[in-house]
């Protein structure tokens, strides 16, 4: 994943303690083997990352407004990303699941799915069947048709080269982005850009 050169990546730190926060992290599936995900699926959380640390510099701040915020985050990190107790983890809706969330939060690199298999530590045939059930695709065109649908919605409004948009949706190489891109959009990647450019 590549940061855009006119529009760089911005960083923002909090740092939270407290009795209930080991409690509260156990419910969401963050940690430190695999601390990464996706703010596409989750707008809240930069949002309030900004606003609380727009309002440490309020002189006259109140701990219950950072506790909100914090709980707001929290919150939508477990929606979207819950934990499961151990004795769920064998159930194949929880693998399932939890091979959807890594995609999504891992598309941008160049994944393959001998790393959601070794990440879920599950048979790649069993993964197979699971997607099958629940799409009728393989993981691997999922992982394939996620890439390109994120490809498309920055095609739509970005200026960046083709190239860019390629490695930043998980991409290789351009060659292996426009075969791939025409075969399952119909369009060559310069095509599809022009129609919203």
């Amino acid at each position: 994943m590549i940061a855009d050169k006119n529009d760089p990546w911005s960083f923002y730190w909090i740092r939270f303690t407290g009795d209930l926060i080991k409690q509260y992290m156990s419910r969401i599936n963050i940690s430190y083997q695999d601390p990464v995900f996706s703010i596409n699926d989750t707008p809240i959380v930069p949002q309030k990352i900004v606003e609380i640390v727009n309002y440490s510099q309020d002189p006259h701040r109140s701990d219950f407004i950072y506790n909100a915020k914090l709980l707001e985050i929290l919150d939508s990190l477990h929606n979207i990303l819950p934990n499961v107790s151990s004795n769920q983890s064998s159930s194949s809706e929880v693998i399932y699941t939890k091979a959807l969330y890594y995609i999504r939060n891992n598309y941008e690199s160049t994944i393959s799915i001998n790393d959601v298999v070794d990440y879920l530590t599950v048979d790649r045939t069993y993964l197979y069947k699971l997607f099958k059930q629940n799409m009728n695709i393989g993981p691997k065109e999922y992982l394939t048709k996620y890439r390109l649908k994120k490809a498309s919605e920055l095609l739509k409004v970005s200026n960046e080269s083709i190239t860019f948009i390629a490695q930043s949706c998980g991409f290789p190489s351009y060659q292996r982005f426009a075969r791939v891109f025409h075969k399952y959009i119909g369009y060559s990647p310069s095509e599809y850009q022009k129609k919203f450019l």
